[in-house]
């Protein structure tokens, strides 16, 4: 348990160093090197816990996302989700601006739409259960 306490804190201050670094570079300039120098670790540290800058940039979004979306989402508040995710993009809109300009909004865009989909299908289903003989592939059509 107290591992992985230690762990999740290196991970969140690896995290913080790279959103200090995305508002003054996009994701594509930013190296490891940046990152660990910033946070005061070693590169094998960095290793150990993630793949590559783009590993450590999944888990930065993962993060932010069950934080401020997550509790909406799981309360089946899609319209509460939705809203939640608009004012999370706005707030952290130069952090995204980064990782767009390098990776490209197809990767975020995929990632976010991952994530809700299927709360979103999981919502859809449990409607159309009042509607006799819906399909689904049906439901499947409206969640996308």
């Amino acid at each position: 348990m107290r591992k992985n306490i230690s762990s999740q804190r290196t991970k969140q201050r690896m995290a913080n160093a790279l959103e200090k670094l995305l508002e003054k570079k996009p994701l594509e300039k930013i190296t490891v090197s940046d990152v660990t120098d910033l946070c005061e670790i070693n590169r094998q540290t960095f290793y150990y816990h993630f793949h590559d800058i783009y590993d450590l940039t999944k888990w930065l979004i993962l993060s932010y996302t069950e934080k401020d979306i997550g509790a909406n989402i799981k309360n089946n508040n899609w319209h509460e989700a939705f809203l939640a995710t608009a004012h999370f993009l706005k707030k952290k809109k130069n952090i995204f601006l980064g990782i767009v300009s390098s990776v490209g909004n197809f990767y975020v865009t995929n990632f976010l739409v991952d994530m809700i989909r299927p709360y979103i299908s999981k919502f859809i289903a449990e409607n159309a259960k009042k509607i006799e003989q819906v399909d689904d592939r049906y439901t499947e059509f409206l969640a996308d």
